[in-house]
């Protein structure tokens, strides 16, 4: 079973439907929807805040869908969607670098407790990204050329690996 974002649960009358079927509420209904229900939790103070819920499902569904795409999930599609969200979701503030800088430390910390980050590609340009690693060009520039050196050294390992499977499927006489 996979995580889904908690609130997530509560889907708002707006996007309730299927997103397969790409149908839009009429802005107005759901706005008269949004503010009849926010007056009703303010007549009844023992109600619980699901308006607040209805307004952030859209937000969840968005993640959800980041989080779990599906074939045919691109870029391209969530621009075309959630066109706001996204570039929320990938503007770079100070604040928001500030909050990806402590989720990427609570990660290590419990990942890589006392050992180092691993060299993965991916770990290093989070790192970079965050100013965490490798400031400067000469860095970034050595590591990128590590890397090339990494991925043809791969090629060519999987060449020989290649070429001594065939050689024993020869001697055996298999074809």
């Amino acid at each position: 079973m996979a995580a889904v974002p908690v609130k997530f649960s509560a889907i708002s009358i707006a996007d309730s439907f299927w997103r397969d079927w790409e149908i839009k509420l009429n802005s107005t209904q759901t706005q008269l929807f949004q503010s009849e229900l926010s007056r009703i939790e303010q007549e009844k103070l023992s109600s619980t805040a699901w308006s607040r819920m209805f307004l952030q499902s859209r937000e969840n569904r968005f993640l959800h869908e980041i989080l779990r795409p599906r074939d045919g999930d691109t870029f391209a599609h969530w621009r075309r969607r959630y066109p706001d969200l996204l570039e929320e979701a990938l503007h770079r503030s100070p604040e928001s670098l500030k909050l990806a800088a402590s989720e990427w430390k609570s990660f290590t910390d419990q990942f890589f407790r006392d050992r180092p980050v691993l060299d993965n590609p991916q770990f290093v340009e989070i790192q970079e990204g965050l100013g965490i690693y490798g400031r400067s060009p000469l860095e970034r520039n050595l590591r990128r050329l590590k890397r090339i050196a990494q991925k043809k050294l791969n090629v060519l390992s999987d060449a020989i690996c290649k070429r001594w499977r065939e050689g024993r499927k020869h001697k055996s006489g298999a074809v």
